[in-house]
């Protein structure tokens, strides 16, 4: 009897453990053109233009590399637009890689649009402020002033945050727009 309890409370725990892990990996969104971009069994075709970099607080190396993205489902003839985000970052020797993030098309003139809105208002910001546009994909653009300090900062994961002075706001929006008019034409 007591063999049987104890593995109908196992089963019970694999299945309340095998649910949450279902529901962690819906609860995850990404951008239409990473859903194109990892889907199997399909033939694509990847473009990506150079449109610059965005100068961060840390060394050239860091800085952020923006790119114009295109993707054609060869199959069905479809293409689909995005920014690009690459940045490498180093916490330590074990935890060091580049970062990815996109901006679908349509979410391009959104982060722009927040990114004025804080060029707008940043004199408003007081003492722990943050104003920030979540892409679907989950890649965050904004802006934060803790105490004395502003600055932009483009997040990509737990792990990769990069920093831009807020002076730099113009090079940003620069860098979205150069994508936004490549793609438009």
């Amino acid at each position: 009897m007591r063999k049987a309890v104890v593995s109908l409370l196992l089963v019970a725990m694999l299945l309340c453990t095998c649910v949450s892990v279902y529901a962690e990996s819906e609860d995850q969104s990404e951008s239409e053109f990473e859903r194109v971009l990892l889907s199997r069994g399909s033939l694509i075709s990847k473009v990506f233009i150079s449109q610059g970099s965005i100068s961060t607080i840390a060394a050239d190396l860091y800085n952020v590399r923006v790119q114009a993205a295109t993707i054609n489902d060869l199959e069905t003839n479809t293409a689909y637009y995005a920014a690009r985000f690459e940045h490498n970052y180093y916490l330590s020797q074990y935890n060091s890689g580049t970062s990815v993030g996109v901006l679908d098309y349509n979410e391009i003139a959104d982060a722009i649009t927040t990114l004025e809105y804080i060029k707008a208002h940043q004199q408003e910001m007081v003492d722990y402020s943050e104003i920030v546009y979540t892409a679907t994909s989950g890649l965050r653009i904004g802006a934060y002033k803790d105490g004395r300090n502003s600055y932009l900062f483009i997040w990509f994961s737990a792990n990769d945050t990069a920093y831009i002075e807020l002076s730099s706001i113009d090079e940003v929006i620069e860098r979205l727009r150069s994508v936004q008019n490549f793609l438009t034409n």
